[in-house]
């Protein structure tokens, strides 16, 4: 049986949350999700992605600790707290900012090289990891649970207040030692 979707913007139908939780494709070629802000949001920030009983929620790095029962996200547009915004969850993102609150942390956060692996720690600051891929999974690893985590690969380099990124898509970001 089809049926058309009787959702709407602020609706808590289970329909309304299956609608709101699948995966789309941007035009950019970027895989994401729409969720709700947790909290005001800067477009390009990488936060926490988290599945509530309203379908996704999107909140900063530096309010939400990453552990293993968050996604990493992008956040695309500037938006208020509660309202919906799109979150890049695999795929290209360009001009990724290099902290949680979308703002320059320091100059030692922000030398990348293209093809090398990038981390995120658990307040959001994403860092060069290298050009050795160890330990990547899925999941987690004893490395990454005591500092960061590899999500991505950066596609520019230099220090600079941003990195252009590819998002490996993974399921958790387990940063937080637990």
């Amino acid at each position: 049986m089809i049926a058309k979707n009787p959702s709407f913007s602020g609706s808590t139908s289970a329909v309304d949350f299956v609608d709101k939780i699948m995966p789309r494709e941007s035009v950019d070629g970027y895989i994401y999700v729409k969720a709700i802000a947790a909290e005001i949001t800067t477009a390009n920030m990488p936060g926490a992605l988290h599945v509530s009983a309203s379908g996704w929620v999107f909140d900063g790095f530096q309010t939400h600790a990453a552990t293993g029962t968050t996604k990493v996200g992008v956040c695309m547009q500037s938006v208020a707290s509660g309202s919906l915004v799109d979150v890049a969850i695999e795929g290209f993102v360009p001009g990724v900012h290099i902290t949680g609150t979308g703002s320059t942390y320091s100059t030692a956060y922000s030398t990348f090289t293209v093809g090398h692996v990038v981390k995120i720690t658990d307040t959001g600051h994403l860092l060069n990891g290298g050009a050795t891929f160890i330990d990547i999974h899925w999941t987690h690893s004893t490395v990454e649970s005591t500092a960061a985590s590899y999500i991505g690969v950066a596609l520019s380099s230099g220090q600079t207040n941003t990195v252009d990124l590819w998002l490996f898509g993974k399921w958790t970001a387990y940063c937080a030692a637990t």
